[in-house]
């Protein structure tokens, strides 16, 4: 695996082990989990936290006024299977549009 050190000044990285259907590469930094395509170095997302991992939500998108407006701050927790399953999907529609 040829992944960029994102962060020079910590090299502690952890890949977790990968399932057969996974289209993904999973690797745990210190204070992130950095969700690669398999194989690639190709950065899909960053999420904050070393199991369970967050997500936040600060914004929301008004197709009426087509625009981006505040909302209070929503926090999303995720399991590994969690993130497994969002980002391998969303890989198989990358396929899926790319053909």
């Amino acid at each position: 695996m040829s992944h960029p050190d994102h962060l020079p000044h910590i090299n502690d990285r952890i890949v977790i082990k990968k399932e057969p259907k996974d289209l993904i590469d999973l690797v745990q930094r210190p204070r992130h989990l950095f969700i690669y395509a398999e194989g690639t170095d190709w950065l899909l997302d960053k999420i904050k936290g070393t199991g369970p991992w967050y997500t936040f939500k600060k914004q929301e998108w008004s197709n009426e006024k087509q625009c981006w407006y505040d909302i209070p701050k929503i926090t999303y927790t995720w399991t590994l299977q969690e993130i497994r399953d969002y980002y391998n999907e969303r890989m198989m529609d990358h396929f899926v549009h790319c053909q």
